[in-house]
């Protein structure tokens, strides 16, 4: 979100006037630019979205410079046995298991 400069205050203007004018319209344009901040456009993250076989695990490569410091499923359809897998991730990969008894089709967020 972009927002406008912030205009001086002027010595010819009243500071109630510079207050109530230009701060207020800034403060209200941040309170609510930061109510629509959105998860995935203002953290390094990447989204991994497929489907996992019944107790398989999934190798996802992983984009970021460094192993992510978690995750967060926002979607998620068939069997609730969707965990961490086995195999510790690095900076390459991630690994999630499905320890359900159906395949089960997730949109997960890794986040640094």
């Amino acid at each position: 979100m972009k927002f406008r400069e912030i205009k001086p205050f002027n010595e010819g203007q009243s500071l109630t006037g510079y207050i109530t004018q230009s701060l207020f319209y800034d403060l209200k344009n941040l309170v609510d630019g930061l109510f629509r901040i959105d998860l995935e456009e203002n953290m390094e993250s990447f989204t991994y979205e497929g489907t996992i076989s019944a107790g398989t695990e999934a190798e996802i490569r992983n984009p970021l410079s460094n192993t992510p410091g978690g995750r967060l499923v926002v979607k998620h359809t068939g069997d609730p046995g969707i965990v961490d897998g086995d195999t510790e991730w690095t900076n390459n990969f991630v690994y999630l298991k499905n320890v359900g008894s159906s395949a089960a089709t997730v949109k997960v967020i890794y986040f640094k």
